[in-house]
């Protein structure tokens, strides 16, 4: 099974979910909407995201969709992360001083409870490695630092890992220990 999110057509902003399950010799398109977000989570879960405020979750391979958004609606998505089908963490862009909101599910996107990174501007990426550690690349707010954090407690806590004058693009995390 695969996935591919992409633009319908050059004159559209819209965007198609597409699936798979012959190597990529066809595709069947599952959703079209405004969409700036994908989250495989297994063969028949997978979870779209957009904007302004906007996450559904299919998991019966795309045929049919839950809206799974989190109450508190709040514009600007910007990264996306399950591991397994219960535990997630939804990040908007929300550039001030008072930090960057994130929303954590732990039933799949039932509930939500809502969090702040105080201290950053804007997270670029985050991911779980499992039901508890995680990362996160974020520009400071106080000295405009870029840096990756870890926290080992679902994002309660975090503590800054790597620092650098220079944007970090992307990592990822296979393990607690290990990065690329």
């Amino acid at each position: 099974v695969g996935w591919i999110l992409t633009r319908l057509s050059d004159e559209s902003d819209g965007y198609g979910l597409f699936k798979t399950v012959d190597g990529g010799k066809s595709w069947k398109i599952c959703i079209d909407r405004w969409k700036l977000g994908l989250e495989y989570v297994a063969e028949d879960m997978v979870i779209v995201s957009g904007g302004p405020y906007y996450l559904s979750k299919s998991t019966d391979g795309g045929i049919t969709w839950v809206d799974i958004t989190p109450s508190e609606r709040v514009s600007g998505y910007n990264s996306l992360n399950f591991v397994g089908s219960d535990t997630g963490i939804y990040v908007v862009t929300y550039s001030s001083s008072s930090g960057t909101k994130f929303n954590r599910t732990f039933d799949g996107g039932r509930t939500w409870r809502n969090g702040i990174f105080a201290e950053f501007a804007y997270i670029s990426e985050i991911g779980y490695i499992d039901n508890q550690n995680g990362y996160f690349i974020a520009h400071r707010t106080s000295d405009g630092a870029k840096v990756i954090c870890k926290t080992d407690d679902a994002f309660d806590t975090w503590t800054v890992v790597y620092e650098s004058q220079y944007r970090v693009h992307s990592c990822h995390f296979f393990n607690s220990d290990s990065c690329i």
